[in-house]
């Protein structure tokens, strides 16, 4: 009797020693919040009239060419200058907020795209401060906190 209720004790101290606690913060840090920076940056200057535009952050997995790229985050942003920069934040779990199917082992490319008639003309078109894809596309690198984009 006294050695059942000794196993019985010693079970209940091992249950009650588990780190659920733990697991807790430790999910609820994979949803933390992760902070980007992009600076944009533009070797000619430009007359900026119209200052508020939004920048975008896509993500697509790299072995799927049918599938479209999710947009993680938006920003919008008022400058009357260049080189300016801004900070896209998103969740660390965000493979879960992709469309389509995406197995954990496949890897992503992130990009950054802009909407912004920064010559207020009323339209974005070719006039516009844009990115200058011809010098680097937009990719971003998550294992990088700082990131530059060229602009046109």
């Amino acid at each position: 009797m006294k050695r059942n209720l000794l196993i019985l004790l010693g079970a209940l101290l091992v249950f009650l020693s588990c780190d659920f606690k733990g697991k807790k913060i430790q999910a609820e840090a994979e949803k933390a919040k992760r902070i980007v920076s992009v600076n944009l940056i533009h070797d000619d200057y430009h007359e900026i009239v119209n200052s508020i535009g939004k920048a975008f952050l896509y993500v697509y997995p790299s072995n799927l060419t049918d599938i479209s790229a999710s947009k993680l985050a938006e920003v919008s942003f008022d400058t009357k200058e260049v080189p300016f920069s801004i900070n896209f934040e998103f969740p660390k779990n965000h493979r879960n907020l992709l469309e389509g199917k995406i197995d954990g082992r496949d890897s992503l490319i992130y990009y950054v795209s802009l909407a912004w008639d920064s010559n207020g003309d009323g339209k974005i078109d070719s006039l516009d401060i844009g990115i200058d894809y011809d010098k680097q596309f937009p990719h971003l690198d998550l294992d990088k906190i700082d990131h530059q984009i060229y602009l046109k």
